[in-house]
């Protein structure tokens, strides 16, 4: 039986309440280990510190903040240069929601709620992105590549036009979508604050139609070589956004290697989630992947940030699980037959990483496989 635990609520606390709060409402909808991937984690744009470090770091600069002789440009300055980073940022909203205002709705409600999430996250999943917020009718996701967060909301508005398909229109999941480029604050890539968060989010709820993509000015640089896609100026620009342009998407088509990419991403989750489902696996399974390729163990450190001493073996994939569960067997030979120069890394020495890496084209797809023990 868990111990209490007694709360002293620290600003540090209330954000992490918060946070929590989100987590809970997002997760609580999700199907049982249906993962979501957050692929920065440990790849070298990503914050060196911890979400719970990253508070209490911010929870200093604040207080230091609010102190009447403060400087206050030097420590946004410090905030700024601890936390900032160029990030596509893509805002999600459930529209269509005059539907269900009646009681009698509030279930059909969750059901729209919960099929959005499942059908967003498998999109999501598919891409380097990060799910940073969710609450009941929007998300927020980031991206680092501009053009992967414009191919992930066409893969959403596509993914929720096939379900709806000879559904009701009580059944039927409708979005919106805004996509903003430039620099933002990211408290341990789990909470995001800044201009352009602010940009995608009402360019999804205040000013994108159902079925829509909406992109700000900053975006259209950074997608200029996409081709199957135009860009038309909307009439109707939300305060704070210095111009809005609507994606016209209905020729485009997605390159044969990205979709080969994400058959195998989905497929080796369809493997794992099997594995989780039936309670046959002593590891439970994050899948892992990279816009570069990652051949020897001094590739993977330095993707990880990891110092260069670092303890770190490899084997092949068959000699680590010769002696295991044959119930690995399906994912051995799928990762073998999809995949090239398949490597097993073990990282450190007391709390090891178990990393299963192989080549796709010029990328590099895996799995993060986490003891239960």
């Amino acid at each position: 039986m868990a111990k209490s635990k007694v709360i002293s609520f620290t600003r540090t606390d209330i954000l992490q309440i918060t946070h929590y709060s989100l987590l809970i409402t997002h997760y609580s909808l999700l199907p049982t280990h249906h993962s979501l991937l957050y692929r920065f984690e440990g790849m070298q744009y990503t914050s060196k510190i911890s979400y719970h470090n990253s508070l209490n770091i911010l929870d200093k600069l604040i207080d230091e903040r609010l102190k009447p002789e403060a400087n206050k440009i030097q420590i946004d300055g410090r905030i700024w240069n601890l936390f900032g980073d160029n990030w596509t940022v893509m805002s999600v909203s459930l529209s269509g929601l005059s539907r269900f205002v009646a009681d009698s709705s509030v279930v059909n409600f969750l059901q729209i709620t919960y099929e959005a999430r499942r059908i967003l996250v498998d999109c999501i999943n598919a891409y380097e992105s990060a799910l940073v917020n969710s609450s009941g009718t929007n998300s927020l996701i980031i991206f680092k590549q501009t053009f992967e967060a414009v191919e992930c909301a066409i893969d959403m508005q596509r993914a929720v036009e096939e379900y709806n398909l000879n559904k009701v229109d009580a059944d039927k999941i409708l979005i919106r979508i805004g996509i903003s480029y430039g620099k933002i604050l990211t408290i341990g890539m789990q909470d995001i604050f800044g201009t352009e968060v602010s940009a995608a989010n009402k360019l999804s709820r205040d000013t994108a139609k159902t079925g829509e993509i909406l992109i700000t000015d900053s975006v259209i640089s950074r997608i200029s070589k996409m081709s199957g896609i135009s860009l038309e100026k909307t009439d109707s620009i939300p305060p704070g956004v210095t111009g809005a342009l609507k994606i016209n998407y209905d020729l485009y088509q997605k390159p044969v290697n990205q979709i080969k990419k994400q058959q195998i991403i989905s497929k080796l989750k369809q493997i794992t989630d099997s594995l989780a489902d039936f309670n046959i696996s002593e590891y439970d399974f994050e899948i892992v992947c990279w816009n570069n390729s990652i051949n020897t163990p001094w590739d993977l450190l330095q993707v990880l940030q990891n110092p260069p001493d670092t303890s770190i073996k490899t084997q092949t994939l068959d000699s680590f699980f010769y002696r295991k569960s044959k119930n690995y067997k399906e994912l051995v030979s799928y990762i073998n037959n999809n995949l090239s120069n398949v490597k097993v890394y073990q990282i450190g020495k007391d709390e090891i990483q178990v990393y299963i890496v192989g080549q796709f084209i010029d990328s590099s797809i895996g799995l993060l496989m986490i003891s239960r023990e």
